[in-house]
């Protein structure tokens, strides 16, 4: 097996060339080395919503399969969690199916009922230890996916056009740093939030009107001044340099154009959250309206990841060169 890792390199068949190398071959994937950085916009919101909605439809195809993969894996942690479940109900689940299956079973009758309601989870070892399991799979598939996502579209941003499993393989390398960062921010999160409710405890628990005035004001404006950062977080995170700390090259890029950056990331949100409430209209429709929510799901989560890739571009944030096709 190669040692060289997998990215962007000089041809060997053309010297004006850039190819990318999978970690064991070449592939077919080229892109001009005088290919310029795209552009960045100079209109206002409509061309960030407009480039966002053509990035996610040209790569549609493309995202659908990475996300049938992330859901598979979510699918696969719900059933395991069921199979730990399942098996620490008490009575067992043969016992329970024998007594609601028999001949004039009745669930309004009192002594069925008083069986239904015997019915708990006695949690175990294996309960645990499949839930655990579980838990797992459901951040690493939600994480890849994220990341996979990411990196098809930053590289179709740049006219690299990635393959799904070159992305795949990416988000599969990078999970684990992923994962340690995130949970890195929940703890630092977590203390924050701790001690904001402890002052708010302390000022609430005074009878100084004031007080109770500056830690609401407070409260909100910090909210106000950190979703946009925290939307914009997966833009580093998941296809910056590694040698870049995402949350530090975020503010660096946020503090001198925060209300340019606010105002765009309030204007997505709004029309997911519209879009979101139109399409719930039609969800009513049996059958129809599930496979209807899950189109709208994808195609609103598709969108919204383009918006933050786009929106971190005219920011001028840096990009992983795997996925850029430069240093």
């Amino acid at each position: 097996m190669s040692e060289i890792p997998s990215g962007w390199f000089d041809d060997p068949e053309d010297p004006t060339q850039l190819r990318y190398w999978d970690g064991n071959t070449w592939t077919e994937h080229r892109t001009p080395k005088t290919t310029e950085r795209a552009p960045e916009s100079s209109g206002g919101v409509g061309s960030l919503l407009s480039g966002s909605y053509r990035l996610a439809l040209k790569n549609w195809k493309q995202l659908l399969g990475i996300w049938a993969i992330g859901t598979a894996g979510a699918i696969a942690a719900i059933v395991v969690f069921a199979i730990g479940a399942i098996g620490a109900l008490s009575p067992n689940v043969r016992t329970i199916l024998e007594r609601i299956t028999e001949t004039g079973f009745d669930p309004n009758d009192p002594s069925d009922e008083a069986f239904l309601e015997s019915i708990s989870l006695d949690p175990n070892a294996s309960f645990w230890i499949l839930t655990a399991l579980a838990t797992i799979l459901l951040i690493v598939s939600v994480t890849v996916q994220s990341g996979a996502s990411a990196s098809r579209l930053v590289s179709s941003l740049h006219n690299q056009e990635l393959p799904v499993g070159a992305c795949l393989k990416r988000a599969l390398r990078c999970t684990p740093r992923w994962i340690g960062i995130y949970v890195l921010w929940m703890l630092l999160a977590s203390v924050a939030i701790i001690v904001i409710l402890a002052i708010t405890a302390l000022a609430f628990g005074t009878s100084i009107g004031v007080l109770w005035l500056i830690a609401i004001l407070a409260l909100i404006a910090l909210f106000v001044i950190a979703f946009p950062i925290i939307w914009m977080l997966q833009a580093p995170l998941l296809t910056g340099p590694r040698d870049q700390p995402p949350l530090r090259a975020m503010l660096r890029l946020a503090r001198p154009r925060w209300p340019y950056l606010a105002l765009r990331v309030l204007v997505v949100n709004l029309v997911v959250i519209g879009c979101f409430l139109l399409s719930s209209v039609l969800q009513i429709i049996p059958i129809l309206g599930l496979l209807i929510g899950l189109a709208t799901g994808f195609a609103l989560e598709s969108f919204a990841l383009a918006s933050v890739m786009v929106l971190y571009r005219d920011l001028d944030g840096r990009f992983d060169p795997e996925l850029s096709g430069r240093d």
